[in-house]
């Protein structure tokens, strides 16, 4: 299943809004034409009201609805199937594509006569690869994912690797990207960009499962690097799947002048704290979520 919705919104008179509000007027009539162009003019509903919505259906995976807002919004809400099942090719109307979209905005904006239009872009729901991803500012983030590389859930998190043919293999974290194969430039900026020297030095990584700082720091030839990673599965991901982030520096967890520590970092640092160990740089590459250890809604970190 793969259910596509798109709005439509017009700025219109308000004198259009008013008239819109009544069942029986004349431009009503002329949107139900429209929507019949489309394989929408069956089965028409009118609910005239303060708020007046006209719902037309196809009943084959296809709705509309004309909804009105005060002072003078009119809103076209479309939804179809993206391959609609149907037992005849003559039950099942055209799938609408990006040019009869345009032509169908073009037609409404014949009877509404809108001061401004927008067309907002499609979004899909139920397909078998869910390409957005929400910001925690509630904000919707479009990907070009073609694949799930991976999926897990974890003690902690649930845990996905996606494939994107721009981005390369992108980990995400309880559905928040964290790095893709092609951010190089995002861990030389957290390891300093190139301002800081490494060599001959005590380095503490928090977090970092994806191996990325890693990779990069042990470049340096430091003299010892401890990394606290609290979730052996994004580790075991990552080495996998993500090798173009962590290439071969977690192949095994310890090495010459290397630690990777699968634990939480919080009563290491505080063992750290008592024993008085000192390190020459401490990388925070945790969650974006501010570290506590007082429960955050269903969060405890």
């Amino acid at each position: 299943m793969d259910v596509r919705t798109v709005l439509y919104d017009f700025r219109v008179e308000p004198e259009i809004l008013e008239s819109m509000r009544h069942g029986t007027s004349k431009i009503n009539e002329q949107l139900k034409d429209i929507l019949s162009s489309v394989g929408l003019g069956k089965h028409t509903q009118s609910h005239p009201s303060e708020d007046a919505i006209f719902l037309s259906s196809f009943g084959n995976g296809r709705w509309a609805i004309f909804s009105c807002h005060s002072p003078d919004l009119v809103t076209l809400t479309f939804h179809y199937d993206r391959c609609p099942k149907a037992q005849s090719l003559k039950e099942s109307p055209p799938v609408l594509d990006e040019g009869s979209m345009e032509a169908l905005k073009q037609e409404v904006e014949k009877v509404l006569n809108p001061k401004k239009c927008k067309l907002f872009p499609e979004i899909s729901r139920g397909a078998a690869i869910d390409r957005y991803v929400p910001t925690a500012d509630r904000r919707l983030v479009e990907y070009d994912f073609d694949a799930t590389t991976f999926e897990a859930d974890s003690e902690y998190q649930n845990i996905k690797i996606m494939h994107s043919p721009q981005y390369g293999n992108m980990l995400i974290l309880d559905n928040d990207p964290n790095l893709a194969e092609s951010d190089l430039a995002y861990t030389k900026a957290i390891t300093g960009n190139g301002r800081e020297s490494y060599t001959g030095k005590e380095v503490l990584i928090l977090g970092g499962g994806d191996g990325g700082i890693l990779h990069e720091v042990l470049k340096e030839n430091p003299k010892f690097i401890t990394m606290v990673e609290i979730d052996q599965i994004v580790i075991d991901a990552a080495i996998k799947h993500l090798r173009g982030i962590c290439y071969d520096s977690m192949d095994s967890l310890t090495g010459d002048n290397y630690e990777v520590k699968v634990a939480d970092c919080i009563p290491i640092m505080q063992q750290y704290i008592t024993e008085g160990k000192m390190f020459d740089y401490i990388i925070n590459d945790l969650t974006a979520i501010p570290i506590t250890t007082e429960p955050r809604g269903k969060l405890y970190l």
